[in-house]
């Protein structure tokens, strides 16, 4: 049996890096489908424990689990919430008996004159109509009864789950027949509204300047594709890494399969890939960091060259490239002035001891001032 887990909140495919970079526990709707594929129709389970999240995720979410064609069902282990109920509405639900189940109208914003205001609340009344749509296909309940739920931000225990229909069944304990405490439910939807406040939702303005903070770090173009800034770091990077993931090496050496490119290791395996691309471009980052700190005595075309050139090199490597580049043209500039000595007949000019050199003066020959600007150079 292939099995899905929804749990954190429910976010779009480009936003789930974000909460994992983070730390927060994620679900997009990617993560459902790799599942699906991967199932091929064998039977399907479906854990939710998710305060909810971005509608349209959840409508991908949902709509994918529809068309299923395989037997799906669906446990409630902790919270549907938000998004996360009517996803558990696609196909057979069962509910912990300690479970809870909310739903409620969307919510959005919108910034301009009372017409962007207006326009915002019919879009947002429109998008509770859709919603409402598969409670409706569940429960067989009237539209405006459950508007009205939503409207009052319903939440729910697991018994009151089952009596709307939202809900085909609460879990029975494998010893004995199922039995719930209405004291206890009702305690749990009184401190419900705490625990779905404790969910971590990111706002759009944090997710963009995350984004952009994280780009400008690893030194991606602004407008550079989500896959580029993820996966455009050095081929050794890449590879220094995978080398580290022995454990998860040894799993797809077990499963026999053959996996020759970026692309299979990542539709095979999304969320090591999406490790390794993260650690990479931490690792990418430290060594730009280290060329900036000693790059104030190379050249700006040596330090470019060495972070983005065909041949990237360390900190390490560019030092070592500079104190060569430098040693030669030390040795250039002493060649030079060799020359320019030799080319000035001043080898072949006696020094007089007692010869000084007045730029100023207008008395002093030119045959004297090449002879006395040899001996300068002579002595140096």
């Amino acid at each position: 049996m292939a099995k899905i887990e929804v749990k954190g909140t429910i976010v779009a495919d480009d936003d789930k890096w974000i909460y994992e970079w983070f730390g927060f526990a994620a679900t997009c709707p990617k993560d459902v489908h790799t599942v699906i594929q991967e199932a091929n129709g064998e039977d399907l389970e479906v854990e939710i424990n998710s305060g909810g999240g971005d509608v349209v995720a959840g409508n991908e979410i949902y709509t994918a689990l529809r068309r299923y064609k395989g037997n799906v069902t669906i446990i409630i282990s902790g919270m549907a919430a938000s998004a996360a109920s009517y996803i558990a509405t696609a196909r057979r639900c069962e509910i912990s008996p300690v479970g809870i189940f909310m739903i409620h109208n969307v919510s959005g914003g919108a910034r301009g004159d009372y017409h962007a205001m207006d326009k915002e609340s019919k879009i947002l009344q429109t998008i509770n109509r859709s919603i409402a749509m598969a409670y409706i296909d569940k429960t067989k309940m009237n539209l405006d009864d459950l508007l009205d739920l939503m409207d009052k931000e319903s939440w729910l225990t697991a018994e009151e789950a089952l009596n709307y229909g939202f809900v085909d069944a609460i879990i029975e304990s494998q010893e004995k027949s199922q039995t719930t405490s209405q004291n206890s439910a009702l305690l749990q939807a009184k401190n419900a509204a705490a625990i779905y406040n404790a969910v971590t939702i990111l706002d759009r303005s944090t997710i963009e300047k995350t984004k952009e903070m994280l780009a400008k770090a690893l030194k991606y173009p602004e407008n550079a594709a989500l896959e580029e800034r993820k996966i455009a770091v050095p081929e050794s990077v890449f590879n220094n890494i995978t080398q580290k993931k022995e454990e998860e090496a040894e799993v797809m050496e077990e499963t026999g399969e053959t996996i020759l490119t970026v692309k299979d290791l990542e539709a095979k395996y999304p969320n090591l890939v999406q490790k390794i691309q993260l650690e990479a471009a931490e690792e990418e980052n430290k060594r730009l960091k280290a060329i900036d700190e000693i790059s104030g005595q190379i050249s700006e075309e040596m330090v470019h060259s060495a972070k983005y050139g065909e041949n990237q090199l360390t900190a390490k490597e560019l030092a070592l490239a500079a104190f060569k580049q430098n040693g030669i043209m030390a040795a250039k500039a002493l060649n030079d002035l060799k020359n320019d000595i030799k080319d000035s007949g001043a080898n072949h000019v006696e020094t007089n001891a007692n010869a000084g050199f007045a730029e100023d003066s207008e008395d002093i020959d030119h045959d004297k001032k090449v002879k006395n600007l040899a001996e300068k150079l002579k002595r140096k």
